[in-house]
């Protein structure tokens, strides 16, 4: 396959007259040229400056300027700045600048310890150590730019959605049958709309009709252990058991006005019998 960013960018760090116009040039080369038969190009170079180029995320286009990346993904340090350090008569400055030292005086591991190389490898060790854990991710949205307890910027925190992918995951969830719960929890919340004795599935198929199979998209497919709900069914069957218990709770409600009026009725009948 066609070489990446990251991977132009450290060969260009490697040539003796390597250039961040040179690095953007060789990705257009590389990636400027729409496939035969595939959508346009994802790369667009800049038609002014040289050293800027956009690239076409599937969130929205992110304009990227590569002035000063071969001199800071190199990150090489001066040889005599790491002797000065290295000679010092302090034991941890000289401790931590040790390492770096030989590795600046190897060539090898100069070309191949660079700043893209480094977060590449420290991001391969991440995702293994996601690997063997049960991870629960905690998305943080910014509310606004000023730092305002009191203020809410919709457009910049759905700009953030976007690009975090939150909108395009829930947009293809909604597609399928984004709502689920558990079989005893259908029968205990939507029983009253029909016969409470009715199995999950007979419930189910009483309120929203024929349930999904391979050949039929149904509002509802039962597995195993939870029912399945198309985008609207359940919000449906919400709305139903929300009417419910609304006349539910009228009946309830003049049943017992009923009874204190006839209580009330009953006092009085029997205070005027007494003045009689």
């Amino acid at each position: 396959g066609r070489m990446g960013v990251v991977d132009v960018l450290n060969e260009e760090c490697v040539r003796p007259r390597g250039s961040d116009e040179g690095f953007v040039s060789k990705l257009g080369a590389l990636h400027g040229k729409a496939e035969e038969s595939g959508p346009a190009s994802r790369f667009v170079p800049h038609r002014m400056r040289k050293d800027q180029f956009t690239i076409k995320h599937y969130a929205g286009d992110v304009v990227y300027t590569a002035e000063r990346w071969l001199e800071r993904n190199t990150d090489a340090l001066p040889e005599d700045l790491a002797k000065v350090a290295l000679a010092s008569s302090r034991p941890l400055l000289a401790t931590l600048f040790q390492a770096q030292t030989t590795a600046v005086s190897t060539k090898s591991k100069l070309v191949k310890d660079t700043v893209c190389t480094k977060f590449k490898a420290q991001l391969g060790k991440l995702l293994e150590e996601i690997e063997r854990t049960s991870v629960q991710y905690v998305r943080c949205i910014k509310p606004n730019a000023v730092k305002s307890s009191s203020h809410y910027d919709a457009a910049m925190v759905v700009d953030q959605l976007r690009c975090a992918g939150v909108i395009e995951a829930i947009r293809v969830a909604r597609a399928g049958y984004p709502n689920k719960l558990p079989h005893s929890e259908v029968v205990r919340r939507f029983g009253l709309l029909e016969d409470g004795r009715l199995a999950h599935g007979a419930l189910c198929e009483a309120l929203l009709g024929k349930p999904a199979t391979q050949d039929y998209d149904g509002p509802f497919a039962v597995g195993a252990t939870r029912v399945y709900f198309k985008a609207g069914a359940l919000e449906g069957l919400e709305r139903r058991r929300a009417d419910a218990l609304g006349l539910r709770a009228v009946v309830v409600q003049a049943r017992w006005r009923g009874m204190a009026a006839a209580r009330s009725y009953r006092l009085c009948k029997r205070a005027v019998v007494r003045l009689a």
